[in-house]
């Protein structure tokens, strides 16, 4: 079979084939074509097959593995070890790495010059269910996320001393002084201690499955 599209380095070729081949040949894209999906104008993104660092995104580092070198976070402890485009974040399992800026844009509520803060995803979504056979054209339209989207409190007082606002993917980064907060979200709740030099992620998100 010949199916064909550019995708990275994955080369497909388009041809006149049915449409039960067609969706053979999405698979086949959706696979050789998992590079290609982490490219950005600046470099890949993070899991983007890479010969070396140059090849990924700021805060990136291309690093080898058993199946071969991908870009990904570099481990960090403070803002410092990281490139100028990054932020030190702890995330989990990860422990602290280095995050791209422009993944989780900085907003203007908050400390603007703190080296802490928190960051993370704040969407509630309706969607899921069973996926249906449908043409490789259709297209499901992305939500868009943007606007204010988490209210920080001081857990000791209950005062507002900050609003973040995401991009739209649902991201969002608000610097802080170091202390305890209460960070009300669309999906959730949830209180954290920010400790100097540190950017504590959240996740207050919420999806809603539909049949």
């Amino acid at each position: 079979m010949d199916c064909s599209a550019d995708i990275g380095r994955a080369r497909v070729k388009p041809a006149s084939i049915g449409w039960a081949a067609s969706l053979v040949c999405a698979l086949m894209l959706q696979a050789a074509g998992h590079a290609s999906a982490q490219t950005t104008a600046i470099g890949l993104r993070q899991g983007g097959a890479c010969r070396s660092n140059a090849d990924c995104e700021p805060g990136l580092v291309c690093e080898g593995l058993a199946q071969g070198r991908f870009c990904e976070n570099h481990k960090c402890v403070s803002d410092a070890d990281c490139v100028s485009q990054a932020f030190c974040g702890i995330e989990g399992a990860y422990g602290q790495i280095c995050v791209t800026n422009p993944d989780y844009p900085l907003s203007k509520s908050g400390e603007r010059g703190s080296r802490c803060g928190v960051f993370g995803y704040s969407v509630k979504s309706v969607g899921g269910g069973a996926h249906l056979s449908v043409p490789f054209s259709y297209r499901v339209p992305t939500p868009d996320f943007s606007g204010t989207c988490v209210t920080i409190k001081e857990a000791s007082s209950g005062r507002v001393v900050a609003i973040g606002t995401c991009n739209p993917e649902g991201r969002f980064r608000v610097g802080l002084e170091p202390g305890r907060y209460q960070v009300d979200g669309r999906g959730g709740s949830q209180q954290v201690e920010v400790k100097p030099g540190q950017w504590q992620f959240l996740s207050l998100s919420f999806f809603v499955p539909t049949p």
